[in-house]
């Protein structure tokens, strides 16, 4: 006759015997501790991501201000007229020297450039000022050579838009339509 088998339980005291796995409690604070860091890893992704997003929406309005503003400036020195509408403070009119008419207008999300020549197709650009707005064009002297776009910088106060700053791209027309020149046809 063999012997009897006993469990292996039952060879050592409650205390003698080692456990090689994991209680319940333990697997418990683990799965715990895991999911807190998974929380916090994840909010801190999404405020880099937000972070990541505000950045590049102000740099894509910084070029396009760059951009806006060395057209305005070649625009207003081309002109041979200039009309700024005080009751419309956001719109303005030229007229350059090769007869094309270009209009400025702000726009809900930055300022549009109409070009139209009559003869070809007409030229439109949008310049996205995420963060900026257009508070209008004004002639700064009395022969209308001086002209200034203001723009601000827009937030928000509860449900209020509001303006935090100013600041004026300026450009002056010639003083005789022989003086507007395109930057290209100027001479070196």
């Amino acid at each position: 006759m063999s012997p009897a088998r006993s469990h292996p339980a039952a060879d050592c005291g409650f205390r003698a015997c080692r456990r090689t796995g994991f209680t319940l409690i333990e697997l418990l604070v683990a799965i715990t501790v895991g999911g807190a860091i998974l929380a916090t890893t994840a909010t801190l992704m999404a405020r880099v991501s937000a972070a990541n997003s505000a950045t590049t929406d102000h740099l894509h309005a910084m070029q396009a201000l760059g951009d806006l503003g060395r057209q305005f400036r070649e625009d207003v020195h081309a002109a041979v007229t200039v009309a700024t509408d005080p009751s419309e403070r956001t719109r303005l009119a030229l007229t350059l020297d090769d007869g094309s008419q270009v209009q400025y207008e702000g726009t809900s999300t930055g300022i549009a450039r109409t070009q139209s020549t009559g003869i070809g197709p007409t030229r439109r650009a949008r310049y996205s000022l995420v963060g900026f707005k257009l508070l209008g064009f004004q002639a700064t002297t009395a022969d209308h050579r001086e002209i200034q776009m203001l723009l601000g910088r827009a937030a928000r106060r509860g449900d209020e838009s509001i303006v935090i700053g100013e600041f004026a791209i300026t450009a002056v027309a010639p003083r005789q339509p022989s003086e507007a020149r395109r930057p290209s046809e100027a001479s070196p």
